[in-house]
């Protein structure tokens, strides 16, 4: 089934801007970019609508429509809220996942393996993704899986961002090894050490290059 109009031309713009061809702090020209993806503006409004909810986007009165600025302190605040989350989720999923809970997370493990193998990063990502979701989910708390997703959104762009850099591509990957055997184990406490641990990192890796690139930077 065709994913309708926007939701293509949403996941396109997405794309652009997590890959950097739309880079933070560029304004963006609707008649130009309509024209670039060959579609009207109309799709193309709806779809940055939706990308403004998730951040990635801000309209300013004097200033336009632009991609969002990621700031060091934003991204190490961001980091830090997800490492306690995900690691208090981590250990609650650890207390009560099932047989089939934790079969279909160990699937989705290997299958995200395979793409790291593949040096597929845009399907390695979006599993990534699923499965940081899903421990939150498998947590069983409404309340946290709520403020997990909006926190999530925010932190999309900077974790794809830190995929490109390979040396910690490799380590996320072995971290999330260290994890599963820990979920494995039924260790919540370790679950949740070394999921708080790799969330940081990753957190940690971002602000460095986003500080790299500072106008004062050496």
């Amino acid at each position: 089934m065709r994913k309708p109009l926007h939701a293509a031309v949403t996941a396109r713009l997405r794309a652009m801007i997590m890959d950097g061809r739309l880079k933070p702090g560029e304004r963006i020209n609707e008649n130009a970019l309509a024209h670039s993806m060959d579609v009207s503006r109309t799709p193309l409004r709806e779809a940055l609508k939706t990308l403004q909810g998730e951040g990635l986007i801000l309209t300013e009165l004097h200033r336009g429509t632009y991609v969002s600025e990621i700031t060091v302190e934003e991204t190490a605040e961001l980091f830090e809220a997800l490492a306690g989350i995900e690691r208090i989720c981590g250990e609650l999923a650890v207390r009560r996942l099932g047989a089939v809970e934790l079969r279909k997370l160990q699937a989705l493990h290997d299958e995200m393996y395979a793409f790291h193998a593949e040096k597929d990063r845009e399907r390695y990502f979006e599993l990534n993704d699923r499965i940081h979701r899903a421990i939150v989910k498998l947590s069983g708390n409404t309340r946290l899986i709520t403020f997990h997703a909006k926190l999530i959104v925010g932190a999309t762009r900077a974790r794809f961002a830190a995929l490109h850099h390979a040396a910690r591509w490799d380590e996320s990957v072995d971290e999330h090894k260290g994890i599963m055997t820990a979920i494995e184990d039924r260790d919540a406490g370790e679950a949740g050490r070394l999921i708080h641990q790799h969330v940081h990192q990753t957190g940690a890796l971002v602000c460095t290059m986003l500080d790299k690139r500072a106008p004062d930077a050496p």
